[in-house]
């Protein structure tokens, strides 16, 4: 089975300047095994965004380690907004809509890498995505040195060597991740342990139109001032965390089919909506496109 490699995700970007003078250089593209690596040795101040239309033409199950050299510049993932300067760095994931905005000159290098690469969870991406990784974090260290040698020497490495150094590179940031993970600020592991054991349940029980926060805290032995007690520190709502699990589901499985064999009607049923004209509504808020839209863009990209 040949091995997963990286590709450039589509989106909309936009030079806030003049376009560079024809002696700035271009941006370099270089493949490394499983990993893609782009340097811009010198930019124009830009803006870009990847929206859940992009996503549906370009699924682009990636990450991008984006690292700073010079300049600064601004990300919004996950609903979080980041503030990057010189040597700081962070991962985005090609998967979810992202901002980004860099308002001056900056120099910088981004190593692209499929997902699976790291070996995490979606819920450990979603809560490291979009979050700085500072140069002054100890690993950093141990990384920055192979991140340079292979954007600067690997073309001209020995084939066995570069990809040993690949290898090196994705150890040690899955090391860097790992510690960045549990550097952050959680609550006790009973309360951790209980979100994710009622996150699986919802996720199990996604096609019970019944399935309310009434009928998880009653599954669950817990009162339901409890369990809404417990999500507020997941900064979202038990009835909102439903919904989006549930626009997630039919979004991907409308993906793989074609609309002349699943409705949008039939797939809202499947997963627990009770109003097909309720689901397009709330499908087109998330994703900014109508559950058919959806799967015609799926269906033009097969």
């Amino acid at each position: 089975m040949e091995e997963p490699t990286a590709t450039l995700p589509l989106l909309d970007r936009r030079e806030t300047n003049d376009p560079l003078p024809p002696s700035w250089p271009e941006p370099r593209f270089e493949r490394f095994a499983h990993i893609l690596v782009v340097t811009q040795p010198q930019g124009r101040p830009f803006v870009a965004r990847r929206t859940w239309r992009h996503i549906a033409e370009d699924p682009g199950e990636n990450l991008q380690l984006a690292f700073l050299d010079s300049g600064r510049s601004r990300l919004e993932q996950n609903g979080r907004e980041v503030f990057l300067e010189q040597g700081d760095f962070t991962l985005i994931d090609s998967a979810r809509p992202y901002d980004i905005e860099t308002p001056t000159a900056f120099i910088t290098r981004v190593f692209l890498f499929p997902k699976s690469a790291l070996g995490l969870s979606e819920t450990d991406l979603t809560r490291l995505t979009g979050t700085p990784l500072r140069q002054n974090h100890a690993l950093s260290a141990f990384l920055v040195p192979f991140l340079t040698r292979l954007s600067h020497q690997g073309a001209r490495l020995h084939p066995q060597t570069r990809d040993k150094l690949v290898g090196e590179v994705t150890d040690i940031l899955t090391t860097l991740v790992g510690e960045a993970l549990r550097e952050m600020p959680s609550d006790d592991a009973a309360r951790h342990t209980f979100v994710l054991r009622v996150k699986a349940f919802i996720l199990a029980h996604l096609d019970r139109p019944d399935l309310t926060p009434e009928l998880i805290a009653t599954a669950h032995h817990v009162s339901l001032r409890y369990l809404h007690k417990v999500f507020a520190g997941e900064d979202t709502t038990v009835a909102r965390f439903i919904l989006r699990a549930r626009l997630e589901r039919c979004r991907l499985e409308l993906a793989k089919y074609d609309p002349r064999d699943t409705s949008v009607r039939d797939m809202a049923y499947t997963w627990g909506f009770v109003s097909a004209s309720h689901f397009s509504r709330v499908f087109r808020e998330a994703y900014g496109m109508t559950p058919r839209q959806w799967q015609l863009a799926a269906k033009a990209r097969r």
